[in-house]
């Protein structure tokens, strides 16, 4: 199963973002949008793995106190817009601890960058409309007491993500 690690929104931060999706769509972008209860930011995307119960082991050795997670500028990578994150001290250390914790058990993820975004929609008309044509977006604070081991999978064409374990902090 496809695994992936990553810290969930609470029910304030889900509304702003589906809000945010929402006027980006009145805005006139088109695209594939994420779907709202598929909203998360990664952490560490670890892919195939079949030792579930090993990561889960491995990720319940991660310490880190609870801290405040705040949104920063709607932007976007060629076709893909995502919302970034204010820089945290607090959150690389999560993510370095997870991704640390992971390795060291021989789990094997991904090595890309740490790069805090929330990815809102893919293969969008962004180059079309222009960066201009972003909506306004407050900015928007959550405390972060948790993160989560997270499966995914497609059912009848739709990309369904389940949480196989939470952490708290």
């Amino acid at each position: 199963m496809r695994l992936f690690v990553a810290i969930p929104f609470d029910v304030r931060m889900r509304k702003a973002l589906t809000a945010l999706l929402r006027d980006l769509r009145r805005s006139g972008f088109e695209g594939n949008f994420s779907q709202t209860e598929n909203l998360h930011l990664t952490l560490a995307f670890i892919g195939e793995n079949d030792n579930a119960a090993g990561v889960i082991s491995t990720l319940e050795q991660v310490y880190c106190p609870a801290f405040d997670l705040k949104t920063q500028v709607l932007g976007h990578f060629g076709d893909l817009i995502w919302l970034g994150l204010t820089y945290s001290k607090d959150l690389e250390n999560l993510a370095m601890s997870v991704r640390k914790n992971l390795q060291t058990a021989g789990i094997e993820i991904d090595h890309k960058a740490f790069k805090p975004h929330i990815t809102l929609a893919r293969r969008t008309n962004i180059e079309r409309l222009g960066e201009q044509a972003l909506p306004a977006f407050p900015q928007q604070r959550m405390t972060v007491s948790s993160f989560s081991l997270m499966s995914s999978e497609r059912e009848r064409g739709k990309l369904v993500y389940r949480e196989l374990a939470n952490f708290p902090l």
